[in-house]
């Protein structure tokens, strides 16, 4: 076997293994979403709506935090009293959302590898 033909071995079955690692984690990271129990933070969990989850509160806090910063919106980001996303999620959600919001952000790292992997696999392709 060449070395072409041993790359592109390796290189398809990392692809395979980062594929069941994304379907695994996505199965993970909705049983937390449906097992989204109380924040602690009483304000926090005063805003949920409905069914809704922790990530959905900790979205709509930040957007509403961007969008009113000292009661105007002229398009611009300002400094807000939450730097991000995650420091919302990570302070006032619950555990499960909080492991569910670390899974989003690990999922988007095994994509963005297996998208390299795939122009790997495609620039080899191009060379036969």
């Amino acid at each position: 076997m060449n070395h072409t033909d041993k790359k592109l071995r390796e290189l398809a079955k990392r692809h395979a293994e980062i594929s069941q690692e994304i379907k695994d984690c996505q199965s993970q990271r909705e049983t937390d979403l449906l097992h989204c129990h109380p924040s602690p933070d009483e304000d926090f969990e005063k805003d949920k709506v409905g069914a809704e989850n922790c990530l959905n509160v900790a979205y709509r806090w930040v957007k509403e935090d961007r969008e009113n910063v000292d009661g105007y919106n002229d398009g611009y980001a300002h400094p807000t009293e939450f730097s991000g996303f995650d420091e919302v999620i990570l302070n006032y959600g619950c555990a499960n959302c909080q492991e569910a919001y670390k899974l989003k952000v690990k999922i988007g790292k095994l994509k963005q590898e297996r998208g390299r992997i795939h122009s790997a696999i495609t620039q080899i392709g191009k060379t036969l």
